[in-house]
Order: C-alpha cells, then sequence, then structure tokens
C-alpha cells in the first residue's frame, strides 16, 4: 500500500507541476498581443521635438533667402507691380490692390505704406510719433 502511496503522491506531483507551468506560460494569444506591441515605448519629449522643427525652419528660411538673393542680383526677380500714393494714407498697387496704411502714412518716394516712422511727419493724420511704443499712436495711446 505504501508504494500506491508514493506513486499516487509523485503522480499528484508531476501533475500539480504541469499545471503550474502551464498556468505561467504565455497564452497564443498574450503572445500574439506581445509581438505586436513594442516592449518598451520611448516617451519624445515636446521640446526636442520642436527644437527639430525650428532647425528644419531656419535651413528651410536660408535656402529661401538664398534663391531670394539669387532672383534679386538676377534681375529675375524684379517687381513687375508698381505702387503710388494716392493720398497720404493709402498705397494703391498698379494691379488695383489698395492697403491702407494707418497709422503710419504713405512714402511719397516709393508709393507704399511706412512700416516703421522716425518723427511724426511718418505718421498718419490723427496719429504722432511715440517714443514709449516707438510708433505712430494716437495721443491717448501714447500715455
Amino acid at each position: 500500500m505504501r508504494s500506491w502511496a508514493i506513486v499516487l503522491w509523485s503522480l499528484f506531483a508531476i501533475i500539480a507541476g504541469a499545471a503550474v507551468a502551464v498556468a505561467q506560460a504565455p497564452s497564443p494569444i498574450t503572445q500574439r498581443v506581445q509581438a505586436a506591441v513594442p516592449s518598451r515605448v520611448q516617451a519624445v519629449d515636446p521640446l526636442v521635438q520642436l527644437r527639430a522643427q525650428v532647425q528644419s525652419l531656419a535651413s528651410r528660411v536660408t535656402q529661401l533667402q538664398s534663391r531670394v538673393d539669387t532672383l534679386e542680383v538676377s534681375g529675375k526677380g524684379a517687381a513687375s507691380v508698381i505702387f503710388q500714393c494716392v493720398d497720404p494714407v493709402t498705397s494703391k498697387a498698379s494691379n488695383g490692390v489698395m492697403e491702407s496704411c494707418s497709422p503710419y502714412g504713405c512714402d511719397g518716394q516709393i508709393g507704399r505704406c511706412r512700416k516703421t516712422a522716425a518723427t511724426s511727419n511718418d505718421c498718419a493724420a490723427g496719429y504722432s510719433w511715440c517714443s514709449i511704443y516707438n510708433s505712430c499712436a494716437t495721443t491717448e495711446q501714447c500715455r
């Protein structure tokens, strides 16, 4: 009887060990999911991405500026549109496009709106040179 008990206990141990091994082994579904999902996901720092984008854009700006310089030197980039001031605060292009220059005035020498001013003479009517903002502004704005 004792030998049967040893055999039964041995069989029980084998079966229990096999059950534990089966429980620990990944199922075929688990194996497929693990194969599809990377084991280690790398976090991407947004600042690193932005720096790379800025560097790429800076490179593109340099390329474009080089092309503009080449066109200007070769004369191929000469403007085909002529501008003129139709009044002290309006610029008109030869293609008919009008631009209001306010708060700056229209520069009669080039026919374009001023983008900066050095004195109140460069400002549109109702505006004056404001040293606080380094631009043309109304009296109320420049307080």
